[in-house]
């Protein structure tokens, strides 16, 4: 019997209604302003950012997929370069790697944490591997030792995606730090989202951070006619900086938040736990963010279609590997076996602040009720 309570999966229009005015008073500054583009309030948020990350410069942009591509391209991706990158993840941890014109070079993962099996890379090594795009999932970190070493005995560089992970750490050490350049994405779907596309890439090197500056405005650099490379259109509006902006200051809250109800799912559920259900578990010295509650059970399909009729609306992450993506290459495309089995397994809840105890009783009741049964 179909259920009338609706439980979204996102939470975007919850949160506006929760700082509406906030919201609102920021878009009329904004826009009366005038300053819609390249302006005080975009160089306030990177300022933010870079400090939250301990960075020297942030530059912000309209996607992180974006800022791995000028990643890329800044750290000097040439043509045939290798870059090893997990097959587990987003889309976007691959496609800049072929904007770039380099070869990705694909990494099984660990079934525990999702994230690239640092211990299995070595066999993919050969002498075109040029770069490592650390990926951390779901909202907590890779072994940040770990990678550094394996980049260091192969000279290899570091491009970081903590697309996922922004208020996490690895050791105290923060998402956002480790590599040569780190991108971080605002996507609506983020735990610090904006009410549209932006991402921010993170570095050290002020030529790097420089030459990102001229790649995401058409190739802009000083004066007016200053055009000294073929650049993109990939600009932060301010109104979504200044909105990023306020959000940074309810992260640790928000992040609060979602532990509180990753908590309750883990200890209502942990009984239930065997070979029919995995918790997600969490890395030694890693923390945790919970941008997704991720469970895993080879019952996910009818688990789904179960929660969907009793009103709660789920995702999968992900469907499918990154080396079995459509239009890759033939002589790109790869199989990864724990992965491709984890494909078929993994289930993602709800989990955001604006939650409310009744919807979290009434999820953790209908899993329950389900593996009770399974």
């Amino acid at each position: 019997m179909a259920s009338n309570i609706k439980i979204p999966f996102g939470n975007l229009d919850r949160q506006f209604a929760s700082h509406r005015e906030t919201f609102l008073k920021i878009a009329d500054e904004v826009f009366t302003s005038g300053n819609l583009l390249q302006s005080r309030a975009v160089d306030d948020f990177e300022n933010k950012m870079a400090e939250m990350c301990g960075r020297k410069r942030a530059v912000a942009v309209n996607s992180c997929t974006d800022a791995l591509y000028f990643a890329l391209l800044t750290c000097g991706v040439k043509p045939g370069d290798e870059v090893l990158v997990t097959s587990f993840s987003f889309i976007a941890s691959l496609s800049p790697i072929l904007r770039a014109g380099a070869k990705p070079v694909f990494i099984d993962i660990e079934p525990d944490y999702f994230m690239m099996d640092l211990k299995s890379i070595e066999r993919k090594i050969t002498p075109n591997t040029k770069f490592i795009l650390a990926v951390h999932l779901f909202g907590q970190c890779l072994n940040m030792r770990e990678v550094e070493e394996f980049a260091k005995k192969h000279n290899i560089t570091i491009i970081e995606d903590a697309a996922q992970s922004f208020g996490s750490s690895y050791k105290g050490r923060p998402a956002g730090k480790l590599g040569k350049v780190s991108c971080i994405s605002f996507d609506p779907t983020k735990v610090v989202g904006s009410f549209g596309s932006a991402g921010i890439a993170l570095t050290d090197s002020e030529e790097i951070a420089e030459h990102i500056k001229r790649l995401r405005c058409h190739g802009k650099g000083k004066g007016e006619n200053g055009f000294s490379h073929l650049g993109f259109n990939s600009q932060l509006s301010s109104e979504h900086a200044a909105m990023l902006s306020f959000k940074l200051d309810l992260l640790k809250e928000w992040m609060a938040k979602r532990n509180q109800i990753a908590q309750k799912y883990i200890a209502e559920l942990k009984d239930f736990e065997g070979e029919n259900l995995t918790l997600p578990k969490i890395r030694k010295d890693s923390s945790h963010n919970w941008h997704k509650f991720v469970l895993k059970t080879k019952h996910r399909d009818k688990l789904r279609k179960k929660l969907s009729e009793m009103g709660i609306d789920t995702k999968v992450h992900y469907t499918y590997t990154l080396g079995r993506t459509e239009y890759l290459p033939e002589n790109f495309k790869d199989s990864a076996r724990i992965a491709e089995k984890i494909t078929k397994e993994v289930l993602s809840l709800p989990i955001y602040p604006e939650l409310t105890d009744e919807e979290i009783k009434h999820i953790i009741k209908e899993l329950k009720e389900f593996f009770k049964y399974e």
